[in-house]
């Protein structure tokens, strides 16, 4: 499976239909199993459910990709749920 492109995910990449839609209080954050300096974020709720219609297509696609190579034990670990207010992980 090939390395998404980048080293994760700015808010520039989270395109929405809102732009007055506030900013999110948590992200999904998948590290890389291979490269400690890789990792991908989505904006989430605090159970961790993304928004997909809010994401571009590029985030979508690279949230599909993190989510499936989690699944199989390639390249990412399971998603972590952080606090972007205080950097607490749940």
């Amino acid at each position: 499976m090939a390395a998404p492109e980048g080293r994760g995910l700015g808010m520039n990449d989270y395109a929405t239909h809102n732009l007055t839609a506030p900013r999110p209080s948590h992200q999904l954050y998948f590290a890389s199993l291979l490269d400690p300096d890789l990792a991908l974020s989505f904006p989430c709720n605090r159970c961790g459910e993304v928004q997909l219609d809010e994401l571009s297509e590029r985030a979508r696609n690279n949230y599909f990709l993190a989510r499936t190579a989690e699944k199989l034990g390639r390249d990412f670990g399971p998603p972590m749920v952080i606090a972007l207010d205080n950097g607490s992980i749940h």
